[in-house]
């Protein structure tokens, strides 16, 4: 019955065989790749059609606050891998 096992299973999973690191980190990548450009439309539009007022001084702040707040998150969690 062992016979038929994959040898990454037989004594556990082997973290060597399968590094899952740079896939991670890649999709990190393509979050990050997303997160500038959906940064780059809402500024854009934020300073644009806005009429200039507090409201978006406090929503660029709370957004940029948050965002980094998450991406360092993630980022943590990935050096902790």
């Amino acid at each position: 019955m062992l016979d038929k096992v994959p040898h990454i299973f037989k004594n556990g999973f082997n973290s060597e065989i399968l590094n899952l690191k740079p896939l991670l980190w890649s999709g990190f990548g393509i979050v990050f790749l997303l997160y500038v450009i959906v940064t780059f439309i809402l500024l854009y539009h934020w300073r644009n059609y806005s009429l200039h007022n507090k409201r978006v001084i406090i929503m660029e702040t709370v957004y940029f606050t948050v965002s980094i707040m998450a991406l360092l998150t993630i980022v943590f969690a990935l050096l902790l891998i």
